[in-house]
């Protein structure tokens, strides 16, 4: 009876050791896992996003971010040309003119700081076209001029200067709109659409223009036309 009792103290011990063991190892585990950094979700997805650009160089297309484009209004991704690459980040302009709006709804000198053009890129484009993923990748611009110093655009139109610097040739600054800028009343010549600048027309209410053929119209068109082509620019960074 006595030899029983010890075996199976003997076998309870054995058994409560190896329970011991077990819960060592788990909380090391949970110890280890805890103590390791693991990439968020977001992380991930941001790396995910970046793969898309991160190898392009200058003159390079990639697809980021959607927006209407067909006649429908069907969404589709937006296509990029690759501007300039930098150290940190890509300079960017839509390959096709995605939509057409006024400047400025109203017909007056004024320049980027305060049209309306400016707050629809940076607010309703923007948050229709991509998403909180993706705007976390549209880098901050402090463009020059601004009346508000702490105003900052990750949505823009190029200047005279960039868009003359930027393309190589007028047939470079050629541009086609959507089928949705067409729907939209978007001015077409020669199977080719005008597209706004930022910089302030030399003339009047104006604001400077691409023409159909790549020039520039550097005296411009009045701020208020609602036929001219809407070619966003953004920086992402890298």
């Amino acid at each position: 009876m006595e030899q029983s009792k010890s075996n199976n103290l003997a076998n309870l011990l054995g058994c409560l050791s190896y329970v011991v063991i077990f819960l060592v190892a788990v909380i090391s585990f949970i110890f280890w896992y805890i103590a390791t950094p693991h990439p968020k979700q977001g992380d991930t997805d941001s790396r995910a996003l970046q793969a898309k650009y991160r190898d392009k160089d200058v003159s390079e297309c990639f697809y980021f971010g959607r927006y209407p484009q067909k006649a429908n209004g069907a969404i589709e991704e937006i296509k990029w040309r690759v501007l300039q690459r930098d150290s940190d980040s890509l300079l960017v302009i839509s390959e096709m003119a995605l939509d057409c709006k006024p400047y400025n709804k109203s017909s007056v000198a004024i320049t980027w700081d305060d049209c309306t053009l400016r707050r629809w890129l940076n607010d309703k484009f923007f948050n229709i076209a991509f998403t909180v993923q993706e705007q976390s990748l549209i880098k901050a611009n402090d463009l020059s001029g601004h009346a508000d110093p702490s105003a900052e655009d990750r949505v823009f139109l190029l200047s005279i200067g960039e868009a003359k610097r930027l393309f190589t040739s007028n047939s470079e600054r050629i541009t086609k709109p959507t089928d949705y800028a067409v729907e939209n009343g978007v001015c077409i010549r020669e199977r080719a659409t005008w597209w706004w600048l930022r910089s302030q027309g030399s003339s009047g209410n104006t604001t400077a223009v691409v023409y159909e053929n790549g020039l520039i119209m550097v005296c411009g068109y009045e701020v208020q036309l609602d036929d001219i082509a809407v070619r966003p620019a953004l920086r992402l960074v890298l």
